[in-house]
Formats: structure tokens, C-alpha cells, sequence
């Protein structure tokens, strides 16, 4: 089966003027379609920053990121929304909006400029 995401020789962590902080280093992997991966680990040991890369939302210290065959970072942010969703723990209060507002906020990539729903997006979305 081919491979969704290929990793070869990722590194992630915080690069500043005068340091760098490798959080995980040289980890390589090859995902594909169906399978389950659990990241786990001590508070701090890097599991956020590694998920941040791996969505193409931080960029790697090292190594390459292939989305289906595709480099992460060559991917437009419209794009790579589609084939990708993050929450992460840290995040603003949305206010009082209902599980199917928040579903709907997913949708955002797949409309256009006014960002209006479709009757297919509300099927997906139910």
C-alpha cells in the first residue's frame, strides 16, 4: 500500500540566534491509509511540536515531509487544510457555537473567496 506521508530524517525543536533545541531528531516513517499512530511521551518531550511540523504548521530543523508524494512545505496553506486537521490543547475560546459550527469551520478550505457553505458541505457536515 503506498504511503499517505513519507518522514525521512525529521528533525523538530526551536532554532533561536544563539541556539537550537532538537526536541526529535533524525525520525523517520512511513504512514499509510487506515493505520492508527499514537505519539506519546512526558509532558514537554516535544509530542505538540513534532504534530505542528508534521501538519506543516512549524517548520522542520531537518529532513523532508512528503504529503501523498507531495514536499509539506510546497504546499499552499488552502491545500494542505484540506488533507490535514489539527487541534491542539492550546487553543481560543470559540464562544458558544454549537459541534456542528464547529464541523463546519473544517469546510472552510473546500469554499470559495465568500467562504459560503454548499449544499455538499452541509451533507458532509451532517
Amino acid at each position: 500500500m503506498k504511503a499517505l506521508m513519507e518522514i525521512s530524517a525529521l528533525s523538530t525543536g526551536y532554532k533561536s540566534k544563539k541556539s537550537t533545541l532538537i526536541l526529535t531528531g533524525n525520525f523517520n516513517a512511513s504512514i499509510t491509509a487506515g493505520e492508527r499512530i499514537a505519539v506519546m511521551g512526558l509532558n514537554g518531550c516535544g509530542k505538540s511540536t513534532l504534530l505542528r511540523t508534521l501538519s506543516g504548521n512549524q517548520k522542520p530543523l531537518a529532513g523532508k515531509i512528503l504529503l501523498m508524494g507531495k514536499d509539506i512545505l510546497q504546499s499552499g496553506l488552502r491545500e494542505r487544510a484540506k488533507l490535514i486537521a489539527t487541534v491542539f490543547t492550546r487553543y481560543h475560546d470559540p464562544g458558544q457555537i454549537s459541534a456542528g459550527e464547529m464541523i463546519a469551520i473544517g469546510r472552510y478550505p473546500f469554499t470559495g473567496m465568500l467562504n459560503r457553505l454548499s449544499q455538499d458541505d452541509r451533507k458532509h457536515i451532517a
